[in-house]
């Protein structure tokens, strides 16, 4: 009699533990994956930037443009609340608060950064609310960004062949 109240209580927990470890996953999106490296095309207040883009979630983005011809070979890293201009050899850097929070890397910075507090769902589009005005990200099947857009701040940009760092 002990026996099969000893089996009974053990198909009981084995049966217990399985269904626990069954119920654990979490329907909830993932982040964004916001470390990445991708090529831009944008638009930006009558401007057609385009670059290369390099993203991490501390705070460090590194944007380098190809076009238009007057911008190409410039680079710009934020990172810790400095700002570096760098082209060639010659080099200026400043406190971010000195750029303008309307200009194409603070916007692009901001949506990013916003990005970082938020889940998606592969293929969806993440609303976020800026100092700006409303901003959407789009987020692809690898949870990686693929475009973004401030109406309000005549900003869009798309990303492509993205990948994510590490």
């Amino acid at each position: 009699m002990a026996a099969k109240v000893l089996k009974l209580l053990c198909v009981f927990f084995a049966t217990v533990t399985v269904l626990l470890c069954g119920c654990v996953k979490r329907n909830e999106p993932d982040p964004p994956n916001l470390d990445f490296q991708a090529d831009f095309t944008a638009e930006y207040r009558g401007l057609h930037p385009a670059g290369s883009l390099t993203a991490m979630r501390q705070g460090i983005c590194t944007i380098t443009f190809t076009a238009p011809p007057t911008l190409s070979g410039l680079q710009i890293r934020c990172r810790n609340g400095t700002i570096a201009l760098i082209c060639g050899d010659a080099a200026a850097t400043a406190d971010e608060p000195y750029l303008p929070d309307d200009s194409f890397p603070s916007l692009l910075c901001a949506v990013l950064d916003a990005a970082g507090n938020c889940a998606a769902k592969d293929g969806s589009k993440v609303s976020l609310t800026l100092p700006s005005g409303e901003a959407t990200l789009t987020i692809d099947d690898r949870q990686l960004p693929s475009s973004a857009a401030i109406p309000s701040a005549d900003f869009a940009v798309s990303f492509s062949h993205c990948k994510p760092l590490g």
